[in-house]
């Protein structure tokens, strides 16, 4: 898998906590593993613990997908839920005209249109189906009821789905920029006096979520700017002569306020500006 940095890595996050979500929402289970999910599957024996099997897991080895797969579950209904779930995905991400091709019999395309899942049909026997956005497969199901007899299991029906992530990512219009958490609070501080009163400040915000930074370098004036250039809601200004009179500076970069604000208030202003 490549390296993907800040901005594109909050695209990624989205995409990820979209697709744990969906699955989630359909029962599957995560499972972290260094291999498979059907050599998970049969080294642990899961036909013994339960009749049906659904897991997932985020696959990073050479490139990053999701795998998720069906063990016990045969019939028309079992394969129409998977293609549920992945069209399920696409429309939550917003993917703009998926393309999905099916290989199922009268009665999944009679419960497909049920569904108001729009397909296109094809005679092939496997994969069963797959969805595709212009010329990059996002998407690719395949049923498999040998598999587990192969690995030694007994025969276990088997219905895999793997999404490729790097191709979804893609597929989403926005850019990577818009998915990237929001700063509250920058604090540019003049001197260390200042950058340790921050610090104090800063660490009671964060253990209550909010989202905040602090200047470690640069004149005070680079440390302003740089609060403009990260987005910051709020830029708080502090010097060792304003706090020591009980006063910081806060700069509202949402409505180009400038006001001197008690220390003690500092917390609640803040909550304020940007509830």
């Amino acid at each position: 898998m490549k390296d993907v940095l800040p901005p594109a890595v909050s695209k990624w996050q989205f995409v990820e906590e979209k697709a744990r979500a969906v699955l989630e929402s359909f029962a599957f289970r995560e499972v972290r593993s260094a291999g498979t999910l059907d050599r998970a599957y049969v080294v642990n024996a899961r036909w013994e613990h339960e009749p049906v099997t659904r897991w997932y897991r985020f696959a990073r080895e050479e490139r990053a997908r999701l795998e998720a797969a069906v063990f016990g579950a045969a019939g028309a209904p079992a394969d129409v839920e998977s293609i549920a779930m992945a069209a399920g995905l696409l429309a939550d991400l917003g993917v703009p005209r998926p393309a999905l091709t099916v290989a199922t019999g009268d009665e999944g395309r009679a419960l497909l249109t049920s569904l108001g899942i729009g397909h296109e049909h094809t005679v092939a026997a496997s994969p069963f189906f797959e969805v595709r956005a212009g010329e990059a497969r996002l998407a690719l199901g395949t049923r498999n009821d040998e598999l587990i007899a192969s690995l030694g299991g007994p025969a276990v029906p088997a219905l895999l789905l793997e999404i490729d992530l790097e191709a979804l990512v893609a597929a989403v219009d926005e850019p990577d920029e818009s998915f990237e958490p929001p700063l509250t609070a920058y604090f540019a501080c003049d001197g260390a006096f200042a950058r340790a009163w921050a610090l104090r400040a800063a660490h009671r915000l964060r253990i209550d979520g909010v989202r905040a930074e602090i200047g470690h370098g640069g004149s005070l004036e680079d440390q302003r700017r740089r609060a403009a250039e990260l987005n910051a809601r709020l830029a708080v200004v502090v010097r060792e002569e304003d706090v020591h009179a009980g006063n910081v500076l806060v700069e509202d970069h949402g409505t180009d306020r400038r006001e001197m604000v008690g220390v003690d208030e500092l917390e609640s202003t803040i909550r304020q500006r940007v509830d």
